[in-house]
C-alpha cells in the first residue's frame, strides 16, 4: 500500500499537477529530492525532462535513454509503488520524471464515480489515459477540466456504444490539449470518422489510430480529408473497405494532411492505390509507411520503386505476396537510404530475392531487417552475413527454412558480432546447429535470442541460456 506522502512533497506534487506542461515544478522538485538523499530519483527527473525536449536524431539523445532506462530498471517499480492507490487503476510508466499512463477498468467503477475521478487525477501527473469498458456515462464523468489540463491521449478499449461515447467526446472543450486518440478492435465506420473530423475541440490532434477498427470508405475518409478541424495530424491508421483505392485518392489529394509522418493502411489497395499515395505532392514527408497486408504483390513493389519518397525510417510490406521479383524491384528503391526498420514478413521472398536486397546500395541505415515466414533458405542466410549492412542490429528469421546450416553460417560469420536481437524459431534447428552458436566467438553482443520451435534438448537449452540470457525457447 503507497504511503502518504509528507506534507512537503504532497505540495511539490500539488504545484507539479497544477502545471502539468511546466519542467520547472518538477526540476525543482528534484532539487529538493537532492538535498534529502534521492539523488537517483532527482537525476530521474532531469534525464527525462531533458529527454523530452530533444528531437530524435539529437546527438545527445542515446546516452540520455541509456541513463533512464537503467535509473527506471533499478527504480522503477519503487517509485510507481508510491502512487497512491486507486480502485481499478493501474499506473505505468514515467514521462519527465512522474507516472505517466492510468489504465482505469471501468467496469469496477459501479458507483461513487466521482470521488474515484478526483482520486484519479489528484494520483499523479500521468498524460496519457486507457479506459476498459468504457460508456458514454462514464467517459462524460472522466472529462473533467483536471483531464483538459494534462490529458494528451486517449486510449480505449472494449467500449459499449463507440459512437455515443466518440460523440462526447467530441462534444467536450475539456479534451482540447489531446494530441492523440486510440481505439481497439471495434465495429466502427464512416460516421465515427465523420463526428472525429466534425469536432473543433479535437484540432490538436496528432495521432488518430482505429486499430482494427472499421471497416472505413469514401465517405469517412473524405470527412477527414476536408475537415477544417484535423489539420496537425501527424499519424493516421484507417483499415478501408472495398473502396480503398478511391479512398487513397481522396488521402493523395488532401492538402490538409501534408503534416502527415506515419500512415497504416489496411484493405486491399494494390498497386493502383499505392501509386496515388506515391505521386502525391502532400505525402512527401511520411516517414513510416505500413501497408500490412493490402494486396500489393511485386507490381506495387514496383510503384514503390519509381516513388518520390525519401525520408522513410520505417516501412511494412508484410503479407503482399511479393515474390523475388518483387525483392528486387524494392531493392532498387533509393527511399531505403534512409529506412532504418523494414518488414517483409508473411512474403514469397527466397534466396534471390534476399541476395538482391542485401546487396542494394540503399541498405546502409537499415538497424532491423523482419524476414519472418519467407522461404529465405540457408542460401539467404549466405547473403545477408556477406552483407554490408554496418549499422544491422536485429535480425528476425522467423519460419525462414534457416536449419542447421544456416545458423552454423551465421555462427561463422563476423558480420554476426553487430547483431543484438536474432530470431530464429521455428527453423528445424537441431542441437547440432544451437551448439554452433554456442561455440560462436562473433555473438558476444547478443541480448536476445528467440529460439522456440525447435527441437532441442534441455541441456543445449540450458547452456544457451547460461550464454546469452534471454532466451526464448
Amino acid at each position: 500500500m503507497a504511503k502518504k506522502a509528507p506534507p512537503i512533497v504532497a505540495a511539490f506534487l500539488a504545484d507539479i499537477l497544477a502545471h502539468p506542461d511546466d519542467d520547472a515544478p518538477r526540476l525543482i522538485f528534484a532539487d529538493w529530492l537532492d538535498e534529502h538523499g534521492d539523488p537517483d530519483r532527482a537525476d530521474f527527473i532531469r534525464v527525462q525532462c531533458r529527454l523530452a525536449g530533444l528531437d530524435e536524431d539529437d546527438p545527445d539523445r542515446a546516452a540520455l535513454v541509456v541513463r533512464s532506462d537503467e535509473l527506471e530498471k533499478a527504480h522503477g517499480p519503487r517509485w510507481l509503488a508510491e502512487v497512491p492507490k486507486v480502485a481499478g487503476v493501474t499506473f505505468a510508466g514515467f514521462e519527465r520524471g512522474f507516472v505517466g499512463e492510468a489504465r482505469v477498468a471501468l467496469g469496477r467503477w459501479t458507483r461513487d464515480r466521482p470521488r474515484r475521478v478526483a482520486a484519479l487525477y489528484a494520483a499523479g501527473p500521468f498524460r496519457e489515459l486507457t479506459l476498459d469498458d468504457a460508456t458514454p456515462d462514464k467517459v462524460t464523468d472522466l472529462l473533467t477540466p483536471a483531464a483538459a489540463l494534462r490529458l494528451t491521449k486517449l486510449e480505449f478499449f472494449d467500449i459499449s456504444r463507440p459512437l455515443e461515447v466518440t460523440r462526447r467526446i467530441a462534444a467536450s472543450p475539456h479534451v482540447r490539449n489531446l494530441t492523440a486518440l486510440e481505439f481497439f478492435d471495434l465495429a466502427l465506420d464512416d460516421d465515427w470518422l465523420a463526428v472525429v473530423a466534425g469536432s473543433p475541440h479535437l484540432a490538436n490532434l496528432a495521432r488518430l489510430f482505429p486499430v482494427d477498427c472499421g471497416p472505413f470508405g469514401v465517405a469517412g475518409v473524405r470527412a477527414l480529408a476536408e475537415s477544417p478541424h484535423l489539420t496537425r495530424l501527424t499519424g493516421l491508421y484507417l483499415h478501408l473497405d472495398g473502396t480503398a483505392v478511391e479512398a487513397c485518392g481522396v488521402l493523395a489529394e488532401a492538402a490538409s494532411l501534408a503534416t502527415l509522418r506515419e500512415l497504416d493502411l489496411a484493405g486491399y489497395l494494390g498497386p493502383d492505390g499505392l501509386g496515388d499515395l506515391s505521386r502525391s505532392p502532400h505525402l512527401l514527408g511520411l516517414r513510416e509507411l505500413g501497408l500490412h497486408g493490402t494486396g500489393l504483390g511485386d507490381s506495387g513493389m514496383q510503384v514503390l520503386a519509381g516513388s518520390r519518397w525519401r525520408s522513410m525510417r520505417g516501412v511494412d510490406l508484410s503479407m503482399n505476396q511479393v515474390g523475388d521479383g518483387g525483392a528486387r524491384a524494392l531493392a532498387s528503391w533509393a527511399g531505403l537510404a534512409t529506412v532504418r526498420n523494414l518488414q517483409i514478413r508473411h512474403n514469397a521472398i527466397g534466396p534471390a530475392g534476399v541476395a538482391a536486397l542485401a546487396t542494394s546500395p540503399y541498405l546502409s541505415r537499415l538497424e532491423e531487417l523482419h524476414l519472418a515466414n519467407n522461404p529465405v533458405g540457408h542460401g539467404g542466410v549466405s547473403a545477408l552475413v556477406a552483407a554490408d549492412l554496418p549499422r544491422l542490429r536485429e535480425l528476425n528469421l522467423w519460419h525462414c527454412e534457416v536449419g542447421d546450416d544456416g545458423v552454423r553460417r551465421i555462427a561463422d560469420s563476423p558480420s554476426s558480432a553487430r547483431l543484438t536481437k536474432l530470431t530464429l524459431a521455428n527453423n528445424a534447428i537441431s542441437d547440432e546447429g544451437a551448439q554452433a552458436l554456442l561455440r560462436s566467438p562473433h555473438l558476444g553482443g547478443i541480448t536476445r535470442l528467440e529460439i522456440l520451435g525447435n527441437a532441442l534438448s534441455a541441456r543445449v537449452i540450458d547452456a544457451l541460456k547460461r550464454r546469452f540470457g534471454d532466451v526464448w525457447v
